[in-house]
């Protein structure tokens, strides 16, 4: 230690004889306070940068750590430069807004990242928005994990930490500051004046890092849900020449919630988890190879209820309930999910209710109720008409929270290990038993409706699909369904058909034609053609190529999940 000393003392009297080596020494003798709150400063945004990068270069959405970190901190230079240039308490009361925000925001994207493989971007503004207080809440539980927990507790600390120590620091502004906040501003202003006249590109470089590209994406975000709510509220454009070809059929439209096709018995899973629809089998059509259009309710029954397409999305010309309408069907919406996203922003769903000549929601009407059997009674007192009638009920099935889908005495499978667990991690076994348990809750659901159709004595049908899939811990899946997922199981649904004794003789012809389509592919958002013709409507030039019910049956060219093809 000694021999250090000699040279380092050695090498500062050098210096300071030396001309400017002196003026230099000099100059941080006497800011020396100033620069170690520089220095500071700048240490803790470039900290503050690095899990945002880190996380998406492990996961595999940056392919070069250093260049991304370096395109990327240029705009967090930019969010901190104002602090040179504010005195006193007002910097550093900006420090601390700006280190807290900072903070969540490495919270926000390790937990993105490591539970959902999924960006902190505009995407996201769909899930927050459409999403119900009793949704955010369960969201927020399903995040109390070890890793997720240990991450916020450090970020916390670390933030709590460098705002303490700011805040006893002395902050005056000097040339110095002022200095180094222009330093701090140039990169970011030079990038942006090279390519002023190129707006792409500077979406491009301002997208390089996950905040800012989540703010930047909120425009984009309005702009999609003004489309969709004009295209919802509009006058329908309907297609000319519209019939019914029966006046007298009563049909549920059952909208699951997360329900895996593959976890479904009558397609083929190991464990009885669908054992009344296998008891009724004979009378039963099972679609084996449909999938969602989407990963997220809002816009899933969005494309799955309308002629929208994901090939032209935001033309949308009308929906199912428009449809029936024009058809002089009675409708009715009963759900258990919520009836409005947060910040005022309704869901499509909640759209496509009001289309309906009623609508009943479970937790405005029946507050006490959480469980999908609270639809039984009034689609029961629905169904209580002699005109043609379709009910949609929209279940809680299998969304996240899989413990609180059924009741506490119900449920086969909540300690069952057997060849299916015996393949999973630990971590899964658990969580895939419960949510068999909620399938099998489903189940009994649908049975429960069956027999309400059963009393009507007349062509009758139970369609029952999901609005998308699963795979959030559950399997050998070990990240959540996302919006911005590319994983096949999180779009495999069930698509069947239940149909009653009177519609099976009036129209054997048509269900023979479904059953040579068994197998044959589909996406949701071509589904309300299919729909249609199970209602026995059609109209002048009705695209008989893309119902599964008609001998012409055409498969798509292509299916799509969020950025591949199926």
């Amino acid at each position: 230690m000694k021999i250090v000393s000699s040279i380092k003392n050695k090498f500062v009297t050098r210096m300071k004889q030396i001309k400017y080596g002196k003026i230099f020494f000099d100059f941080c003798s006497t800011n020396l306070c100033h620069i170690k709150s520089i220095c500071f400063v700048i240490s803790v945004i470039c900290l503050l940068e690095i899990p945002d990068i880190f996380g998406a270069y492990f996961y595999g959405f940056k392919k070069n750590f250093f260049n991304s970190y370096i395109q990327a901190i240029r705009i967090y230079f930019v969010i901190i430069a104002p602090v040179f240039f504010l005195p006193g308490k007002i910097g550093k009361l900006f420090f601390s807004i700006i280190t807290s925000i900072l903070s969540l925001c490495a919270i926000a994207t390790l937990i993105l990242y490591h539970k959902f493989r999924l960006e902190l971007g505009g995407d996201s503004y769909f899930v927050i928005f459409n999403s119900n207080p009793s949704e955010t809440r369960e969201f927020l539980l399903s995040l109390a994990s070890p890793f997720n927990i240990i991450v916020a507790f450090i970020f916390i600390i670390f933030a709590v930490y460098c705002i303490s120590v700011f805040c006893q620091r002395k902050w005056e502004i000097t040339r110095l500051h002022i200095i180094t906040g222009i330093l701090l501003l140039l990169p970011l202003s030079i990038t942006l004046l090279r390519y002023h006249s190129n707006t792409q590109k500077i979406q491009k470089v301002l997208s390089r890092n996950s905040l800012s590209k989540f703010i930047l994406e909120y425009n984009t975000f309005q702009s999609q849900y003004g489309t969709y709510y004009y295209n919802l509220t509009k006058k329908p454009n309907l297609p000319q020449g519209i019939v019914s070809s029966n006046r007298n059929i009563a049909g549920i439209i059952v909208i699951g919630e997360s329900a895996n096709r593959k976890h479904h018995s009558i397609y083929g899973y190991p464990r009885n988890t669908t054992p009344n629809l296998l008891r009724r089998k004979d009378s039963i059509l099972a679609f084996s190879d449909v999938i969602s259009a989407t990963t997220q309710t809002p816009t899933a029954i969005r494309y799955l209820l309308s002629d929208e397409l994901l090939t032209a999305t935001g033309v949308l010309n009308y929906t199912l309930p428009d449809l029936l309408k024009s058809a002089n069907f009675e409708t009715h919406w009963i759900s258990n999910q919520f009836a409005w996203g947060l910040g005022g922003y309704e869901s499509s769903t909640t759209f496509l209710a009001q289309k309906c000549d009623s609508f009943y929601f479970v937790h405005q009407e029946a507050p006490d109720e959480k469980y999908d059997i609270a639809c039984i009674k009034p689609a029961e007192k629905m169904l209580n008409t002699e005109k043609p009638v379709i009910l949609f009920i929209h279940l809680m099935g299998s969304h996240i929270g899989y413990k609180s889908r059924f009741p506490e005495n119900f449920g086969s499978f909540k300690n069952t290990h057997d060849s299916i667990t015996e393949q999973l991690p630990q971590s899964n076994r658990y969580m895939t038993n419960i949510y068999d348990c909620s399938i099998e809750y489903t189940d009994f659901i649908l049975e429960k409706l069956i027999q309400l159709l059963e009393k009507q004595y007349r062509p009758a049908f139970l369609f029952y699909v999901s609005d998308h899939s699963e795979c959030n811990n559950i399997d050998n899946h070990t990240v959540a369904r996302a919006s911005q997922s590319n994983i096949r199981a999180c779009y495999e649904i069930p698509f069947l058909l239940w149909f009653s004794p009177e519609y099976r003789e009036q129209f054997n012809d048509f269900i023979e034609a479904g059953k040579k389509n068994l197998s044959m592919p589909l996406q949701a958002d071509h589904a309300i053609w299919t729909i249609a013709d199970i209602v026995r409507i059609s109209w002048n030039v009705f695209p008989e190529e893309k119902s599964l019910f008609s001998p012409l049956y055409k498969k798509p060219s292509a299916r799509f999940m969020f950025s591949e093809k199926y």
